[in-house]
């Protein structure tokens, strides 16, 4: 199992901890610098730089900053972008994202009907509708498809998210290596590794 203390001093390490990325937006530059939310997206980085993924899938991309931060710590990895906002949403992902960068309009659901085990991620990060129905569907999901590691966003701050976590992981406790949850600056992310 990956170790609190092992996660925040790898995470120390990233190249973005202590200064905002260059991909956010001019609005949310100042708004994240004053918080120091955007640590959180260190974490995003660093879990590429531990688990070494060659495919990642995300299920809730918005402004992209989780996505170009794991795209910013390995260029090679393969990552498809699942949101069902407004393309507008995808501007700044546009800006930024290389040719290993798959954008998909389409609510997850959806996703995983048509993708239903075609395709497998080595990572999968969930952070779409954070409602209780929905974050356990799209964790039973990504339990089907999932390789290696699934990354759950707001697992502290938000209840529901943190019950369908609960509830999925113990229904499919056999599936499951480990998992643990992370506090990561805001909202707090549990990651679950695969047997």
């Amino acid at each position: 199992m990956l170790s609190k203390e092992k996660l925040l001093e790898e995470v120390k390490r990233c190249p973005f901890y202590n200064q905002v990325p260059d991909f956010f937006t001019d609005e949310d530059r100042e708004n994240f610098y004053g918080k120091e939310a955007f640590r959180k997206y260190a974490f995003y980085y660093t879990y590429v730089k531990l688990f070494k993924p060659k495919t990642i899938l995300e299920i809730g991309v918005r402004n992209g900053y989780s996505l170009l931060s794991m795209m910013s710590a390995d260029e090679n990895v393969k990552i498809d972008g699942v949101d069902n906002e407004t393309e507008k949403d995808f501007e700044n992902v546009k800006k930024y994202k290389n040719d290993n960068v798959n954008l998909i309009k389409s609510n997850s659901d959806l996703f995983f009907k048509v993708n239903n085990k075609v395709d497998r991620y080595d990572m999968i990060h969930i952070d779409g509708d954070h409602s209780f129905d929905q974050c356990r569907d799209d964790l039973k999901n990504a339990m089907g498809i999932a390789n290696d590691i699934i990354v759950i966003d707001d697992s502290i701050a938000i209840s529901t998210v943190k019950q369908a976590l609960e509830l999925v992981t113990e229904v499919l406790r056999y599936k499951i290596e480990w998992h643990n949850t992370y506090d990561c600056i805001y909202g707090g992310h549990t990651i679950i590794k695969i047997k």
